[in-house]
């Protein structure tokens, strides 16, 4: 799971910069505002979980449920600029944050089957 955030934390971060500075590429948009860089936020945290995962294995569940948690609040978190803006897909802002959405929806699912698979296996043992 610590690759699978850092991937989708890579994804996020490279949306959130594409909203950031070239969001007629998405939609219609203003460059440079600041809520652009959401996504990049919180793909930064996956990517932070996901390294400190990897090089400290002792933290990895705690840092692994924690990587699930802010999957849980990018894909509701995600919703808020599609809502306030009518679902208006001509708009960044939108789309920018139902992508969001989505990615942060796939990691969770994934973190709740490895979640349920490691809970099985240890009770295998």
């Amino acid at each position: 799971m610590p690759f699978i955030a850092m991937n989708c934390g890579a994804i996020l971060l490279a949306l959130g910069l594409v909203g950031y500075f070239a969001p007629n590429l998405i939609g219609t948009g203003e460059p440079y505002k600041p809520t652009a860089l959401i996504p990049a936020g919180v793909g930064l945290l996956l990517e932070l979980c996901g390294a400190i995962s990897l090089s400290k294995p002792g933290l990895r569940k705690m840092f692994m449920h924690i990587a699930a948690m802010v999957g849980v609040l990018g894909t509701v978190g995600g919703f808020a600029p599609a809502i306030m803006r009518k679902f208006d897909f001509s708009q960044t802002a939108v789309v920018v944050g139902l992508v969001m959405s989505v990615v942060c929806l796939i990691f969770t699912v994934l973190c709740v089957r490895s979640f349920i698979a490691a809970r099985k296996a240890r009770l295998a043992k």
